[in-house]
């Protein structure tokens, strides 16, 4: 048997996970980012998930490129809501890739895709744009989220970060 053949390679679809398309470096770091990937691999198909489809970036998004978010927003649970969402999500769309930002929707994606884990296994890429360990408590429930952190985290094939000392941050919050 050609073990080439029995692992199947993620397929070429990228799902980009993160709030809103407001106005803060994220959001322009997505648009460059799918502005990139259409440019220089053009048969990849790709996904905006958003918590809430609002922002100014939006209209900076090509109209080829799928954006969808829940059709449902709660002022209180809204993060479980995305969660389950997302799950739903995973299941619908299978993407090969996903590109998750921060904490609040990082952890909502590891927890999503936990259960088809077995079925499929994306490749899960956390971009992590901020000093963790301080952005945090300016979130609610602080302590609840460094735990989710600590234990969801390490399931994800990359962390990206920007510094050395968000590196730092981030081996103090997870271990190494």
């Amino acid at each position: 048997m050609n073990l080439k053949k029995a692992v199947k390679p993620p397929n070429k679809q990228l799902m980009i996970v993160f709030n809103d398309m407001s106005l803060r470096g994220i959001q322009r770091k997505i648009v460059d980012i799918i502005s990139f990937i259409q440019k220089k691999y053009p048969r990849f198909k790709i996904i905006l998930c958003l918590q809430s489809s609002k922002g100014i970036f939006l209209h900076q998004i090509s109209p080829n490129i799928k954006v969808i978010s829940p059709p449902i927003h709660t002022r209180r649970l809204n993060n479980l809501w995305f969660t389950f969402w997302l799950s739903y999500i995973f299941n619908k769309y299978r993407p090969g890739y996903i590109l998750s930002f921060m904490d609040l929707c990082s952890i909502s994606t590891l927890i999503a895709i936990k259960p088809f884990s077995a079925i499929y296994k994306p490749k899960i890429i956390i971009g992590e744009d901020i000093l963790t360990s301080k952005h945090v408590y300016t979130e609610t429930f602080p302590k609840i989220r460094l735990k989710l952190i600590k234990v969801f985290y390490p399931q994800a094939d990359k962390i990206l970060v920007q510094t050395p000392i968000q590196k730092k941050d981030l081996h103090q919050i997870i271990g190494k």
